[in-house]
């Protein structure tokens, strides 16, 4: 499998843990890397790490082995461990980069390290993370584009992301969850199951509890749930996060909100899971964890995210053979 990973925002930890990754023959040996991004950011950041590198005219030898490289230059490494626009507009610059690969036919998949979205938006970008970015960019409607966070043991597709609580019930749509849900079968299939089972999270506490604590979850969910049950999704719900979010249950959650899908994952996987966006024409993981500016450069950043990130691809790659 052909990977193209942008190294994410500069400033942050993105290029380390897409130089860790990359440095393993393990890795290397399932799929042909493609490091997208600067060539002085990549050597401020193997400084840090003691690691040796060395720029070929086919890619870049590191560790007893070789990556592609495909270039995308700054016109000043922006400064490590600080909040700039001039990150920002690096981290979408190297995503735009690896996407092309991807749609010209030289990737199979995209995989970006971690974005500071103070740092794009302070580049002139309206942006709230990778999946409505993507969705823009690659002409899909927002509505049918979605998050998945994965970690070992738990799938979690998100109906609303990167927004205010009122305002993700506000645009709680029926529509938008059997998006989500249908996202979520394909995902699967995408993934290996042979039929997805999908739990479908409650917006409110127990669904609603029959409409005592809010008629959201009778009123927009439930809809969802028979809609996709209809056209032969093996969906089930709506019923309380807490039932569907330990994973036993179910292949797949779909969680209403953010924090909802979110905390779920990171109790569970606080520095192990992979961000997969779903609904798109190409194959697309990030990380899902944020830039950490506080130990940029310095050599400490764990890469379990990264390698997360790209084993999700693999798996999915692998089942598909």
């Amino acid at each position: 499998m052909r990977l193209a990973i942008a190294l994410g925002d500069p400033s942050g930890i993105g290029p380390e843990i897409a130089l860790r990754a990359a440095a393993d023959p393990a890795l290397r040996a399932r799929a042909a890397i493609t490091l997208v991004g600067d060539a002085d950011v990549l050597r401020a950041h193997a400084a840090g790490l003691g690691l040796p590198l060395e720029f070929t005219n086919t890619g870049i030898r590191l560790a007893g082995g070789e990556v592609g490289f495909h270039a995308v230059p700054l016109m000043a490494m922006p400064a490590l461990g600080r909040i700039s626009a001039e990150a920002g507009a690096a981290t979408l610059a190297f995503l735009d980069a690896a996407v092309a690969l991807a749609q010209s036919g030289a990737a199979d998949a995209v995989i970006s390290g971690p974005h500071n979205e103070t740092a794009v938006n302070a580049s002139g970008v309206t942006f709230a993370g990778y999946p409505g970015y993507l969705a823009r960019k690659l002409g899909v409607a927002l509505d049918q584009t979605f998050l998945m966070l994965s970690c070992p043991g738990l799938r979690v597709t998100h109906v609303t992301l990167h927004q205010s609580l009122s305002s993700a019930i506000a645009d709680l749509r029926t529509e938008t969850v059997l998006h989500a849900i249908r996202a979520s079968h394909q995902a699967g299939l995408m993934l290996g199951y042979a039929r997805p089972r999908i739990g479908v999270c409650g917006l409110n506490p127990h669904a609603g509890e029959g409409g005592l604590f809010g008629d959201e979850d009778d009123r927009l969910v439930l809809p969802a749930v028979r809609a996709a049950q209809a056209e032969g999704i093996d969906a089930h719900g709506p019923f309380g996060a807490d039932l569907v979010l330990p994973g036993q249950r179910y292949d797949i959650g779909v969680a209403m909100i953010h924090d909802q899908g979110h905390v779920a994952v990171k109790m569970l996987s606080p520095r192990g899971a992979a961000a997969l966006t779903i609904g798109l024409p190409i194959l697309f993981s990030s990380v899902a964890h944020g830039t950490s500016h506080d130990i940029a450069g310095q050599g400490r950043a764990e890469d379990a995210a990264m390698r997360c990130a790209i084993e999700v691809l693999l798996e999915a790659k692998e089942k598909s053979c």
